[in-house]
């Protein structure tokens, strides 16, 4: 019995080890936003959720990102008439079901006339940013996570 348990135990920490879901929400808590990372698979959700729905999600490959020191997501709530604005820099779009009149996503941050990517206009109180390692959020601003 107590080798049962063990290892039912074990099973549930790496399946529950797989995924990291977190739900973002404004300041506000107005809105929320759910990601879930599974190994180099995210999703970016409206709504709060505690798996992916049928739509309204956007599905991206973080394969050419820096897991360690390179993967951030930067946003603004209520931006150009979005509902949300969100950029995950040098990710690969692999499907948007998002309503995209409401949302926008975006897998490059600006570039300034040289080039170079900048964040500037996304520093304000308005503005969010998330930073991860290895798929678990390490800094957060502008947020609520939970």
């Amino acid at each position: 019995m107590i080798l049962r348990l063990s290892i039912l135990f074990l099973s549930l920490m790496v399946v529950s080890c797989k995924s990291k879901t977190y739900n973002v929400y404004s300041p506000d808590k107005a809105q929320c936003i759910t990601i879930i990372t599974e190994k180099h698979v995210r999703y970016i959700i409206n709504g709060c959720h505690t798996a992916v729905p049928d739509q309204n999600y956007v599905k991206i490959d973080l394969k050419g990102i820096d897991m360690e020191v390179g993967d951030e997501i930067v946003g603004r709530w209520k931006e150009e008439g979005f509902d949300w604005y969100v950029m995950n820099d040098n990710a690969v779009l692999i499907e948007n079901t998002l309503d995209t009149t409401k949302y926008k996503f975006r897998t490059k941050f600006p570039v300034t006339s040289d080039g170079i990517p900048t964040l500037k206009g996304y520093t304000d109180n308005n503005s969010f940013d998330l930073g991860f390692r290895s798929g678990k959020i390490v800094h957060s601003r502008g947020a609520i996570v939970e």
